[in-house]
């Protein structure tokens, strides 16, 4: 019996491969030199791997390439690039492949540290979330599931009464050859991707504290525009007046440099008398080693200066995550009992679907489609039900984009 998981680290680089092998964690390392031994030990132990770190260059092969390789064959949530430098262009990049942090050499112990526990509280929560909707007796735990006694069971609950719609469930049956297991990730994959994307939807109250304008007026803008309330202040003292005024206060980025009162000096107030919020640390590069001493003192998180937009966004929707826990769990439960999906999980599926397709070599039918998407069905198209279309044509030009262009088409 397995007393802990793994983390995965896809390197080249041996210094990098050190930094790893000497950190004391409870985590056992896999190391996987080469894009092939990333795969195989994927395959091999998906179930026991929560973190995936993957330098951005090896063997002058693209990180990013790799990642989304791997994403697509396991239902791993945490991917974290490790690149060469700070360098915005790259990191966006990454987190628009798919990556949920990105770390920047020089590696020091303390970030790494930070990062894993991050992404590890990450999972719990996620795993969380699936034993709670377990005793809605919605889904079987995962014991049952990898319990081969229990995986005909399985199937027959989810097509009669589980998450999916019967149709679909019989479209997986001939992909999935009846793997109860394979269906069961499949399943706590779309519940996970359906939280993800209320927390996308959460409008949350941001508070902003930092003494430069434009840094004021780019945030003001950003989270604005991505729909969320945006309080600024421009010192300390102004901001811990804001705070306490402010009724369901979610999130803080607060300034490590201040002029009248350093951010970290009032971490502990804020946290003292707003103890419900999560606050992000707002950092230079000069200014890292104060902000990772924040993380000990109640910060949930840091961010360095210039960061980028789906950086600071990932790191936000992560503490509205953790802050929000049972209200997106109220949300997702009610979803299930109603065997009512959003588009988002649907379409998780249907990217699965792809997947599989690509590695049959095989072609997916517009009639397929519309069990995924059957808001779609016996509207005026120009698409025959009995279309097929070459599922790595779809992956090529973005599956997303290829719903969409149907959903235009319904209008």
């Amino acid at each position: 019996m397995r007393i802990s998981n793994y983390f995965l680290l896809v390197a080249e680089k041996e210094e990098t491969i050190q930094k790893f092998e000497a950190l004391e964690s409870d985590h056992e390392i896999l190391i996987a030199r080469s894009e092939e031994d990333a795969v195989e030990l994927l395959i091999d132990q998906d179930n026991y791997i929560d973190i995936v770190f993957i330098e951005n260059i090896i063997f002058n092969r693209n990180g990013i390439n790799i990642l989304k390789k791997l994403k697509n064959i396991s239902f791993i949530p945490e991917y974290i690039m490790i690149t060469e430098s700070r360098n915005l262009e790259i990191i966006t990049a990454c987190m628009r492949t798919g990556a949920t942090d990105c770390i920047s050499k020089p590696l020091n112990t303390p970030t790494i540290i930070h990062k894993i526990n991050l992404a590890i509280n990450s999972n719990e929560l996620d795993k969380k979330v699936l034993k709670d909707i377990e005793k809605e007796d919605i889904i079987y735990s995962e014991k049952q599931v990898h319990d081969i006694a229990y995986q005909d069971a399985l199937m027959k609950k989810i097509i009669v009464d589980g998450l999916l719609p019967i149709d679909v469930s019989s479209a997986y049956l001939d992909i999935l050859q009846k793997d109860g297991v394979r269906l069961a990730q499949m399943q706590q994959s779309a519940i996970l991707r359906s939280i993800a994307y209320d927390i996308n939807n959460l409008k949350a109250n941001i508070l902003v504290i930092d003494d430069e304008p434009e840094w004021q007026f780019h945030l003001s803008n950003f989270l604005e525009e991505v729909d969320h309330n945006v309080f600024i202040a421009e010192n300390a003292t102004e901001g811990l007046k804001i705070a306490q005024e402010i009724e369901g206060l979610d999130v803080v980025l607060l300034d490590v440099k201040m002029p009248d009162m350093n951010g970290t000096e009032l971490l502990p107030i804020l946290l003292e008398k707003s103890p419900n919020c999560k606050v992000i640390m707002v950092t230079a590069f000069d200014d890292m080693e104060a902000a990772i001493a924040t993380i000990n003192d109640g910060a949930f998180d840091y961010v360095q200066k210039p960061y980028t937009n789906p950086e600071l966004l990932s790191k936000i929707n992560r503490a509205l995550k953790t802050k929000s826990y049972p209200i997106l769990l109220n949300r997702v439960v009610d979803k299930l009992k109603n065997k009512t999906l959003s588009f988002e999980s649907r379409l998780t599926m249907f990217e699965v679907l792809c997947d599989e397709r690509e590695y049959a070599k095989s072609q997916i039918r517009m009639e397929e489609v519309y069990v995924f998407f059957p808001e779609f069905r016996n509207k005026d198209t120009s698409i025959s039900s009995s279309t097929t279309f070459s599922p790595q044509m779809l992956i090529k030009n973005g599956i997303r984009s290829f719903i969409e262009s149907l959903s235009k088409s319904h209008q």
